[in-house]
């Protein structure tokens, strides 16, 4: 993946030169420099395991009473190029029959997903930022229990919102 990653940035890079030329005052070098930064980023997947610990403990440390999930970090399994989690299972947020079929209102698992991702944004400042159906996952709290409690996987992309931005909201 990182020879990949290397192949797709250098293609990048020639791309973005020949754009400059054409739009030099576009600011290519900039745009290129960010996403480099984070596609390099996600490669390092001990920011990610540390992503993950921090989104969790922002839920924990002011009592959310949402229904959520992250998975636990086994840092002794894990390196610059190792992810090991606990594995959890679930249904793919984009699966409504699925949803359905066990048990949860659909529109209860819309409003725990929104909700906390608007804990994460406009309480934490820092969010899952890569939200597509494999990374969000739906299971029922308990077997008795059918409120749907979102589980969040993939950390590698994450994002802040400055303090000052959340003061002004």
């Amino acid at each position: 993946i990182e020879a990949i990653v290397h192949t797709d940035l250098r293609a990048l890079r020639r791309i973005f030169g020949l754009l400059r030329r054409l739009m030099p005052a576009y600011g290519f070098d900039t745009i290129y420099q960010e996403i480099r930064g984070m596609v390099m980023s996600e490669l390092d997947y001990r920011l990610e395991a540390a992503a993950i610990e921090r989104i969790a403990a922002n839920f924990k440390k002011r009592d959310s009473k949402l229904p959520v999930r992250f998975p636990r970090v086994i840092h002794e399994l894990s390196r610059e190029r190792v992810l090991t989690t606990e594995w959890i299972s679930g249904t793919k947020i984009a699966d409504i029959p699925a949803i359905v079929g066990a048990g949860m209102d659909r529109r209860q698992t819309a409003r725990t997903c929104v909700q906390a991702y608007c804990e994460q944004i406009f309480i934490d400042g820092e969010y899952h930022a890569d939200p597509h159906p494999g990374n969000l996952l739906v299971q029922r709290t308990t077997d008795n229990d059918r409120t749907p409690t979102i589980v969040f996987l993939d950390f590698g992309a994450t994002a802040q919102v400055s303090e000052s931005m959340r003061r002004g909201m």
